[in-house]
């Protein structure tokens, strides 16, 4: 009888300790939750939150943007040790600043290198566009190691960096001014039709010129300047020269009798 009892006794204690021990764990994991969402709510507060992605500015990767850059990667595709101390050194090319040659220009900017910490390659891309528009275009690379997890291939020891690719728009637009001119005078200032000049521009394609004299012109040769500006304020200019002659003689008329006489 007294085994039973005391048997009995020690699997009650022990269930009872069981049941305020998981009581006591669940109170602490609750309290930790607690705290960390106290941590975080701090840190978004004390920080700021650019992007309004709910991540504090100084624990966010991407603080201005709220895609996180999402078009890299899927959250399934990295591993939730992405951030352990395996170092990847990822160098990006130098800044590239280019002419434009169209409206949007191809840009040779060259190609990152990315190893880990025992000089190996790993994989690594880019977010550069095909082609580039005029002013300044960031490209991002990022390079990883991939890791198999239960059969799903994921990015670990994600790593970014930046290029500049600035394209700039300094070629002016190409003036086609009309034929040169030549008129004979019809009086003192003579009106004449000077035709219309075309211009065409690298990025902004066609662009309307515009001629800095219209007439009407004296008798003699005049430079027409025509001029077209794009829209980075490049102005191209070509000339028309415009000739007023005078070959007509005067138009002799009398009036009333008059004696000729020979001789004089």
């Amino acid at each position: 009888m007294f085994y039973k009892t005391t048997v009995l006794a020690l699997f009650v204690a022990a269930t009872l300790s069981n049941v305020w021990a998981s009581a006591w764990v669940n109170t602490e994991f609750n309290k930790s939750d607690s705290i960390i969402d106290y941590q975080h709510s701090y840190l978004v507060a004390s920080t700021g939150d650019r992007d309004n992605d709910g991540v504090s500015d100084i624990s966010d990767a991407f603080p201005d943007d709220p895609a996180e850059q999402t078009a890299f990667y899927s959250e399934d595709e990295v591993s939730e040790d992405e951030t352990s101390e395996i170092e990847i050194i990822l160098t990006p090319p130098p800044a590239v600043t280019q002419e434009a040659t169209a409206r949007l220009s191809s840009v040779l900017f060259g190609t990152a290198t990315a190893v880990d910490d025992d000089g190996e390659s790993v994989p690594l891309k880019h977010n550069a566009p095909k082609l580039f528009p005029v002013g300044v275009t960031i490209i991002t690379w990022m390079a990883w190691e991939e890791e198999e997890d239960d059969g799903v291939i994921k990015k670990e020891h994600v790593t970014t960096a930046t290029q500049t690719v600035t394209v700039t728009d300094t070629t002016a637009p190409v003036v086609t001014p009309p034929a040169n001119i030549t008129v004979e005078a019809t009086a003192a200032l003579t009106a004449v039709t000077l035709g219309t000049a075309s211009a065409t521009d690298l990025v902004d394609g066609a662009v309307t010129a515009t001629a800095d004299v219209t007439g009407p012109f004296a008798v003699g040769v005049h430079t027409i300047t025509w001029s077209a500006t794009d829209a980075a304020g490049n102005t191209g200019t070509a000339t028309q020269h415009v000739t007023i002659t005078d070959t007509t003689a005067p138009t002799l008329t009398l009036t009333g009798a008059a004696a000729i006489v020979p001789g004089t």
